[in-house]
C-alpha cells in the first residue's frame, strides 16, 4: 500500500518545495522506501516539473495534455506519443490553405501542427531487469507531450492540424475521410485515435490534410482569414480520478 499515489503526493511535494525534477525526487523517496508511482501520476509530475512546479493552464504543453486527455476515450494507445504543438513559425509566410478545387479556405498555417522526429537513440533503460514502473521512469512521456530537451522537428511536410470548427458535424466517428465544405470534394482524413506522420511519429489526434488537394496561397496582412479552431476542454483540477486509473 501507498506505493504509487502516497509515493506521488510526496514526490510532488518535495518537487515544489525544493524545485527538483521528477527523478531528483524520485530518488530521494525510493532511497527511503519501494516506491512504484503509475505512469499516469509520472506524466503530470513531469508536466508539474516542465510548467515551473505550478499549473498553468495557458502553458502550450498544458494545452497538449488536456487535448489528448479529451480525446483518450477513443484510444488506449499505449505507443511512443511524441509532441504535436500548433505553431505559427512553420511557414516564415503566414498563408492560407484551399481547396484546390473550388478554392474554398480550409486553415491558415499558423493553425498546422508540428512535430518532433521520433528518438532514435534507445534508452538503456528499456533492457533493466527492473519492474516496468522503474523502467519508464526517464522514458516516460506525457500523454503525446515529449519532454526532450534538444527535439528535432519533422522535416516532411505533412499537413496536420488540431481539429478545426467546420470539421464538427462530421467527425462524429473514430475516423473518416474530410471533404471540403465548399464543393465537397476530398482533401484529407481524420483519426482521433492518431496516425503515424511518415517520420515515424504518432500524431494524436489526426486531422490529416492531403497536399494534392490543397493550394498553399501567400496571406496579405491586411486581409488574414481566420478559421476557428475546436476549443480545448479545460479541467479544474491537474490530479483527476481518470488520471489516477492510468497506468
Amino acid at each position: 500500500m501507498g506505493v504509487s499515489r502516497s509515493a506521488s503526493v510526496v514526490i510532488a511535494y518535495l518537487m515544489r518545495r525544493n524545485h527538483l525534477s521528477y527523478e531528483e525526487a524520485y530518488n530521494i523517496v525510493s532511497r527511503k522506501r519501494s516506491i512504484f508511482p503509475n505512469n499516469g501520476f509520472i506524466n503530470q509530475l513531469k508536466l508539474f516539473h516542465i510548467m515551473k512546479w505550478t499549473v498553468n493552464r495557458d502553458s502550450p504543453l498544458f494545452q497538449q495534455y488536456m487535448t489528448k486527455r479529451t480525446f483518450s476515450v477513443f484510444t488506449d494507445y499505449n505507443g511512443d506519443l511524441l509532441e504535436s504543438q500548433t505553431v505559427c513559425q512553420l511557414h516564415t509566410t503566414p498563408s492560407s490553405f484551399r481547396c484546390k478545387k473550388c478554392r474554398q479556405v480550409l486553415f491558415n498555417s499558423n493553425q498546422l501542427r508540428i512535430h518532433q522526429k521520433p528518438e532514435t537513440t534507445p534508452n538503456p533503460l528499456i533492457n533493466s531487469t527492473k519492474s516496468k514502473n522503474t523502467d519508464n521512469v526517464s522514458s516516460v512521456l506525457i500523454k503525446g507531450v515529449s519532454l526532450n530537451n534538444s527535439p528535432l522537428q519533422c522535416d516532411k511536410n505533412e499537413l496536420f492540424c488540431d481539429p478545426l470548427e467546420w470539421t464538427l458535424h462530421s467527425t462524429s466517428d473514430v475516423q473518416g475521410k474530410l471533404y471540403c465544405p465548399g464543393c465537397n470534394a476530398k482533401v484529407g482524413s481524420f483519426n482521433w485515435c492518431g496516425e503515424p506522420c511518415v517520420c515515424g511519429t504518432w500524431v494524436v489526434p489526426a486531422f490529416h490534410f492531403n497536399r494534392n488537394h490543397i493550394d498553399r496561397v501567400p496571406i496579405r496582412s491586411r486581409n488574414v482569414i481566420t478559421i476557428p479552431s475546436k476549443p480545448v476542454e479545460d479541467s479544474n483540477s491537474f490530479v483527476t480520478n481518470a488520471d489516477m486509473n492510468q497506468s
